[in-house]
C-alpha cells in the first residue's frame, strides 16, 4: 500500500448476518483505487450452504459494499469473472 492510507472497521448487516469488514483505501486523483479489503461473518454451516455458495456469498457483500466506501453511496459495481483459481489448496475466483 502507498503511504498513508484511510483505513475503516466496521460492521455492516448482509442478509440476517453481520460482516466484520476491515478497509485500506487509498484512491488516487484521477486514476486508481488501491485497496486491501477484508470481510468475514458469513455463517460456515456445512448443511446450508457448500463453500462456493460461501464464497458467491462473499463476492456479493463486497460487490455491495466496496464501491460505496470508495465513490459513494450512488457508485455502482460490476465484477467480471476471469476464471477459476486455486491458491495452496484452496479454491478460489479471479
Amino acid at each position: 500500500m502507498p503511504k498513508d492510507p484511510k483505513f475503516e472497521d466496521s460492521q455492516e448487516p448482509y442478509h440476517r448476518m453481520t460482516l466484520n469488514t476491515h478497509l485500506y483505501c487509498l484512491p488516487l486523483k484521477h486514476g486508481p483505487v488501491l485497496a486491501v479489503a477484508s470481510l468475514s461473518g458469513i455463517k460456515a454451516n456445512g448443511a446450508d450452504y457448500t463453500e462456493f455458495e460461501r464464497l458467491n456469498s462473499y463476492v456479493d457483500a463486497f460487490k455491495n459494499w466496496f464501491p460505496k466506501k470508495v465513490r459513494g453511496k450512488d457508485a455502482i459495481a460490476k465484477l467480471t469473472m476471469v476464471g477459476e483459481k486455486t491458491l495452496n489448496g484452496n479454491l478460489g475466483r479471479e
